[in-house]
């Protein structure tokens, strides 16, 4: 976690006495997810980080970094290669920094830690506003012709 963050900008609720099936600001956890997904489909940048950002708060990160990273290795990949670069150097920070114990004993480090806000309020818009490119398709080789 940054120690120059402005105090107003730090958590004070712990994401632990959340029940499991709710968020932040008292919204059901499944319904949130869906309009993720959703808006990450539709391409609505300010709905996606809206709901990124309810569902980080409330302790759901990886579930979050999850959507995220299927609708890049799905849609986007190829039209964006250099995205896996950012990735790759934030998998190394969050797997460096947080392993499971902290994740679940501790959910307001992850809360509170901007290189993950930062990297949501960044790598959000920078996948919807890719252009979608899927892999090609490879083509099914049939038993005889291994011969």
């Amino acid at each position: 976690m940054n120690k120059n963050i402005s105090k107003q900008f730090i958590s004070t609720f712990d994401p632990n006495k959340i029940n499991k099936s709710r968020t932040l600001l008292d919204n059901e956890k499944k319904e949130i997810l869906k309009k993720l997904t959703n808006s990450i489909s539709n391409r609505k940048v300010l709905d996606s980080i809206h709901s990124a950002i309810e569902l980080h708060s409330s302790g759901y990160i990886d579930i979050v970094l999850k959507k995220l990273f299927n609708y890049y290795y799905s849609e986007i990949n190829t039209a964006q290669p250099q995205c896996i670069k950012y990735i790759d150097d934030f998998n190394k920070y969050y797997r460096r920094t947080y392993d499971c114990k902290i994740k679940s004993k501790q959910p307001i480090t992850l809360v509170n830690d901007m290189r993950i806000r930062n990297f949501l309020c960044f790598f959000t818009p920078l996948i919807l506003m890719c252009n979608q490119r899927k892999l090609l398709k490879l083509a099914k080789i049939s038993p005889p012709d291994f011969n």
